[in-house]
């Protein structure tokens, strides 16, 4: 089975939770990512929002500001 990557806006950005499942990556290990800045996400709009990471640049394995 083939899998495609969508170049489609909405498929983006991913939730922390739904990219851990994706990668197989511990949620505790992402959110070290994220501490570091080795996990490149979407600006929040809130300081308790939702944390969005970019899929995109995460397959292609850069950090895109």
């Amino acid at each position: 089975m083939s899998q495609t990557v969508s170049t489609h806006s909405e498929n983006r950005w991913v939730p922390l939770k739904a990219f851990c499942e994706r990668t197989g990556i511990k949620e505790s290990t992402a959110r070290y990512y994220l501490k570091n800045g080795k996990l490149p996400i979407k600006p929040k709009d809130k300081a308790k929002g939702r944390v969005y990471v970019d899929w995109f640049s995460w397959n292609a394995g850069t950090i895109v500001h």
